[in-house]
């Protein structure tokens, strides 16, 4: 361990950046050098849960002068926060601003209000529920109302103007897609968002066990539409890292169209569940091309086909649908030429300076991540990598592999279930992936596993 302890302090430091919590706390308890040097990476991430364990680990640091001056990254997970718990006062009513924020924990809110004496802080995150209703008359039933969100994010947003420094990072995990309206709020998100060099967003819309239903709901629509203007706008000019996550597939439908943002500093960007269906997609990701050095794209597809009975509220313009034999009458048909080799060698082109790029897919919505357990993504090409969009015949979700069409039986007045075939990625699609890696010189194979800790999660705010 001597030998290991007299390394140069930047070597070791790379040691701690690459470790895990349990390893930097192991390592820091060998020797006086790597526990000074330990010190800071062991205390940079805190978790605040409302749990006995955080509030004491946090007082214990806002105690210590030395402690104080580590925490760069805090996490406020309410995730396990349930409302039907809560007596509200007889004086106050469910859904009013001062009794939602006064039925969480005192010791919670304390050490809340006490984030301003961490002098190093740069990056906050906050984490709800994954389950959400789009409104609060609880006619499904979740852990948190909208109210309780919305109180929740205010207080947080409040917090932050007043700080000394506007953070540098902001994660906010399980979103729902309700945008805040009310002006001092808006005001608030945006002053935020106008210093940030990181916004991780993961979005959350609500599902009642019918597909169909969560996917035609209104909110969906509203929340991706006004995304550009409300969450990226504002931070345009400074923000370096981009995450946009979502537990329903966005893009085509519900449509996100991003040609009207720029980022001049962009350095990282992941998308997941993303839809591409147009080259104006692909040609906005390499608008960043002078700058971005880090692209991730998970569980994101190619839309071949797509058929839709409301084209014009899709990204593609309502000209470039026809109608299509064996699709209802009210539906509109529309395909897309361009194939994942198109995109692999146009990314190997048109971004000189990638040097990380994760193609794949995982399941982050199963994983506690408000705890920073580790996401990895799964490296290659999936058959689900391609799909089409069917309104009509969904199973019952739109997205499938392949279209299908209603055909007359022949001799019969009745139609039967014609299907298309899907389209399974070709050689071409594995070699350009192929070519991207070895040009970037990181390493590649079939069922790869790739941490994406801190781009998707956002543990830290760089």
């Amino acid at each position: 361990m001597s030998g290991l302890a007299s390394l140069p302090r930047e070597i070791l430091g790379e040691i701690f950046l690459y470790a895990d919590l349990q390893c930097r706390k192991e390592l820091r308890l060998t020797c006086g050098t790597l526990a000074t040097i330990g010190k800071g990476w062991v205390f940079r991430d805190t978790v605040v849960s409302l749990e006995d364990e955080s509030y004491n680990r946090l007082e214990n640091i806002l105690a210590d002068p030395s402690l104080v001056q580590c925490v760069t990254t805090v996490c406020l997970n309410v995730s396990k926060w349930n409302e039907e718990d809560v007596d509200y006062d007889e004086q106050s009513e469910h859904g009013d601003e001062a009794a939602e924020w006064s039925a969480l924990p005192e010791r919670f809110r304390a050490l809340f209000h006490r984030l301003g004496e961490l002098p190093r802080l740069q990056g906050v995150s906050l984490c709800f529920d994954e389950a959400c209703a789009d409104s609060d008359d609880w006619h499904i039933q979740v852990p948190q109302s909208q109210a309780f969100r919305s109180v929740v994010l205010r207080k947080l947003m409040t917090l932050l103007v007043s700080l000394p420094q506007l953070p540098q990072g902001l994660t906010l995990h399980n979103l729902h897609n309700i945008n805040e309206s009310e002006e001092s709020a808006v005001a608030d998100i945006t002053q935020v968002l106008g210093a940030l060099r990181s916004l991780r967003l993961n979005i959350v819309h609500q599902e009642d066990g019918n597909d169909d239903f969560d996917f035609d709901s209104t909110n969906p629509h509203e929340f991706f539409t006004a995304l550009p203007s409300f969450w990226l706008n504002p931070a345009a000019s400074n923000l370096e890292h981009l995450t946009i996550y979502s537990n329903l597939f966005y893009g085509f439908f519900p449509k996100l169209n991003l040609q009207g943002v720029h980022f001049p500093r962009l350095k990282s960007l992941a998308f997941g569940n993303y839809e591409f269906v147009h080259d104006s997609q692909l040609d906005w990701i390499l608008s960043h091309g002078s700058t971005l050095t880090q692209l991730y794209l998970d569980n994101c597809h190619i839309l071949f086909e797509v058929a839709i009975d409301c084209p014009e509220k899709t990204y593609l313009e309502p000209r470039v649908f026809e109608r299509r034999e064996g699709l209802p009458s009210q539906d509109r048909w529309a395909s897309y030429g361009t194939r994942w080799h198109h995109y692999f060698r146009a990314f190997n082109e048109g971004l000189p300076l990638l040097r990380k790029f994760g193609f794949g897919c995982t399941s982050w919505l199963d994983l506690d991540h408000a705890h920073g357990n580790a996401t990895t993504l799964t490296l290659g090409m999936g058959e689900e990598c391609y799909a089409v969009f069917n309104d009509a015949y969904g199973p019952p979700y739109p997205l499938d592999s392949h279209m299908k069409y209603m055909t007359s039986i022949e001799g019969s007045e009745d139609q039967e279930y014609r299907d298309e075939a899907p389209l399974i990625p070709s050689e071409e699609d594995r070699q350009a992936l192929g070519d991207l890696y070895r040009r970037i010189g990181q390493p590649f194979s079939p069922d790869m596993t790739y941490d994406l800790e801190e781009m998707v999660i956002g543990s830290h705010w760089s």
